[in-house]
């Protein structure tokens, strides 16, 4: 396999363990020194190491010291926040539809979202990804989100965010739909202050265990065709 496409198979597979976009920079960091200290591993087998390290030995602040250096981890964390958003900006400025192309949503969940403002229900996304391409993603796949119902990176934790627009959104049931499991731990844990279904994205970034687990906390397990038929259901 050509080692650049060979890094990629093994991102992906290690994806479910980020939170945030800069984190992509110590996982690739992770992999490529990984490859290199042992030539004769196999890529599952490099995968499953690092699956372990990521979820059980705090792999990813590990992986943010050995990349940064004697650095403090929040002044490391900044820097790379700084530099992947830098980098996503000319990549932007230099050729938006190469980017656009390159970060696409899935057509079902599109067709589900148009779906639901079309039945003018209230529709808030709440993202790691910054709001300035939260937006610019929105429009490219022709949905008129407000500005102000787009909830990006440093808005603080989504339960919180759940809690704040229950006051906003008074009386009304709310269907929360999240992909990593950690997440919807929180919301259910810390509580969300309104009749509010928690449901498992289960085609994004995430593992079988977390799957396993999500099913078996009771949340509501939806795939991308799952998804359209529940939104039609109750709209």
């Amino acid at each position: 396999m050509n080692p650049q496409h060979e890094l990629i198979d093994m991102f992906v597979k290690v994806r479910p363990y980020l939170e945030t976009g800069y984190e992509a920079t110590i996982l690739m960091y992770l992999l490529i020194s990984e490859r290199k200290a042992n030539p004769l591993l196999s890529c599952d087998e490099i995968v499953s190491s690092m699956a372990y390290n990521l979820q059980y030995e705090n792999g990813m602040t590990n992986g943010l010291r050995k990349l940064m250096g004697s650095q403090s981890d929040e002044t490391a964390k900044e820097y790379l926040k700084s530099v992947f958003n830098d980098v996503r900006q000319k990549w932007t400025n230099d050729d938006l539809e190469d980017w656009l192309r390159t970060n696409t949503f899935f057509d079902t969940a599109v067709s589900a979202v148009r779906l639901l403002l079309e039945k003018e229900c209230s529709v808030y996304i709440i993202t790691t990804k910054s709001e300035e391409f939260t937006m610019r993603l929105l429009s490219a796949a022709g949905l008129q989100i407000p500005d102000n119902k787009v909830y990006g990176l440093g808005s603080g934790p989504k339960y919180q965010i759940l809690n704040a627009l229950s006051q906003v959104e008074t009386g009304k049931q709310c269907f929360f739909l999240e992909d990593r499991l950690a997440t919807l731990d929180e919301c259910s844990n810390k509580g969300v202050d309104c009749d509010c279904t928690l449901a498992f994205a289960t085609w994004g970034y995430n593992t079988k265990e977390q799957k396993d687990a999500a099913s078996k906390r009771q949340y509501l397990m939806l795939d991308k065709n799952e998804l359209l038929q529940y939104v039609r259901n109750r709209t």
